[in-house]
C-alpha cells in the first residue's frame, strides 16, 4: 500500500548525503568534538586580535622598542625606574633611535613600548592557551581521531612565528635600519595568512610604501609610478619588486584588481548553486570584497592613516574568513528544505 504524502514531501530526492567523515570536526558529536571546536574557535580569535595588533605596533613604529628576545621572563615589563630606564638605555642603543627618535622622552618611548609588549604578550597568551587546550583534550582523552598531529601542528606553527617574530626584529636592531626588514615582515604576516594579496601588502607595510602615493586611481598623477625600478640602496633590478615603495604598492593596486575580477567570476559561479546556504556564502565574499577594496582606496588616499589601515587589515581577515567557509559550503553543502524554505 502506498504511503501517503504531504505536499511538503520531498518526492524524488536524491539521498540525504552522508555527514562529512573521519577528520572533520561535525556539529553534536559529541563532547570531544565540541571541545576541540572551542578551543579552535578561542584560538582563531586570539589569532585575529593579535594580527590587528601586530598591524597597529607597525603602524605606530613600536616594533623595535623592545630590544631583547626573552620568551619567560620577558612576560614582566619593567616595574621601577631603574628597569625603565636600562629598557630605554637599550633603546637608545638602536639605529632606530640614533637615525630617526634621537631625543625621545622617556614618556614618549613608554607610548611604543607598551605596543611591542601586548604584542608579545598576546603571543604568550595564545601559547599558553594552546598548550593547556591541547593537554587538557588529550589527558582527558577528547582528541577527535586523526586531530592530534593536527592540533600538535597548530602549536608548531605558533611557536614558528614567535622564532620568525624575532628574527624580523632582529633585523632592525643593527647596521643603519631604522625599521624591520620588509622580507622578514612579510614572512611573518604571510605565516599567519599564507595569502597572496596579503603578503603584498606586507611588503607595502614593511617599507612604508603607502603613504608614498595618496591618490587613487592614478598614483600622483601617473597610471604607472615614476622610478619604479629604482633601489635606495642600490642592487639587483629585482630587488625593486621588494623594496621600491612606488612599485610594491603598484603591484598591491594591480593584485587588488585581479583579486577584485577574479572574486567576481568565482561569486557568478557560486550564486548558482542549488543551496541556499552556499549562495549566501559566496554573497557574502563578495560583499566583503568589494568593502575590502572600497577600504583599501581609503587607505591609499589617506597616506596610511592608523584608523583606515588597520580597518583595511581587519577586513583581510574577515574576507579570508568568509572565502574558507565559501570553499566549505561548496564542498560539503548544507541540505535544503522545501519544507523550511531553505533549498
Amino acid at each position: 500500500m502506498a504511503t501517503k504524502r504531504t505536499i511538503f514531501t520531498e518526492v524524488g530526492a536524491a539521498p540525504a548525503p552522508a555527514a562529512p567523515a573521519g577528520n572533520l570536526i561535525a556539529r553534536d558529536t559529541g563532547p570531544a568534538r565540541r571541545a576541540t571546536r572551542g578551543l579552535l574557535i578561542l584560538l582563531f580569535a586570539l589569532v585575529a586580535a593579535m594580527i590587528l595588533v601586530g598591524g597597529l605596533t607597525r603602524l605606530t613604529d613600536s616594533g623595535l622598542s623592545i630590544t631583547e628576545w626573552r620568551p619567560v621572563a620577558g612576560a614582566l615589563p619593567p616595574m621601577d625606574d631603574a628597569g625603565w630606564q636600562a629598557e630605554f638605555a637599550k633603546y637608545q642603543a638602536t639605529p632606530e633611535y640614533q637615525l630617526q627618535n634621537k631625543g625621545m622622552s622617556l614618556e614618549a618611548f613608554k607610548a611604543i613600548y607598551w605596543w611591542e609588549w601586548g604584542h608579545r604578550q598576546l603571543g604568550r597568551v595564545i601559547g599558553l592557551v594552546w598548550a593547556v587546550g591541547f593537554a587538557g583534550l588529550a589527558l582527558t582523552r577528547r582528541v577527535p581521531p586523526g586531530w592530534a598531529r593536527r592540533l600538535f601542528l597548530v602549536g608548531l606553527l605558533g611557536g614558528a612565528q614567535g622564532a620568525v617574530g624575532w628574527w624580523m626584529v632582529h633585523s632592525g636592531l643593527s647596521g643603519t635600519r631604522v625599521d624591520v626588514a620588509s622580507y622578514r615582515l612579510a614572512t611573518h604576516l604571510g605565516l599567519a595568512f599564507a595569502f597572496l594579496q596579503i603578503i603584498l601588502g606586507a611588503l607595502v607595510a614593511g617599507i612604508d610604501a603607502g603613504r608614498g602615493f595618496p591618490t587613487w586611481p592614478l598614483m600622483n598623477g601617473s597610471f604607472f609610478p615614476a622610478d619604479a625600478f629604482y633601489v635606495p640602496e642600490g642592487g639587483g633590478l629585482w630587488r625593486a619588486f621588494f623594496e621600491n615603495p612606488g612599485l610594491v604598492q603598484f603591484m598591491h593596486r594591480m593584485a587588488g584588481y585581479l583579486l577584485f575580477a577574479f572574486g567576481v567570476v568565482v561569486w557568478l559561479r557560486g550564486r548558482r548553486s542549488a543551496h541556499r546556504a552556499t549562495r549566501a556564502a559566496f554573497h557574502a565574499v563578495m560583499a566583503m570584497l568589494a568593502v575590502q577594496m572600497a577600504l583599501g582606496i581609503v587607505t591609499a588616499v589617506s597616506a596610511a592613516a592608523l584608523h583606515p589601515a588597520i580597518t583595511h587589515q581587519l577586513g583581510a581577515i574577515v574576507l579570508w574568513t568568509f572565502i574558507l567557509r565559501a570553499r566549505f559550503l561548496s564542498r560539503y553543502p548544507q541540505a535544503g528544505s522545501i519544507r523550511e524554505g531553505t533549498a
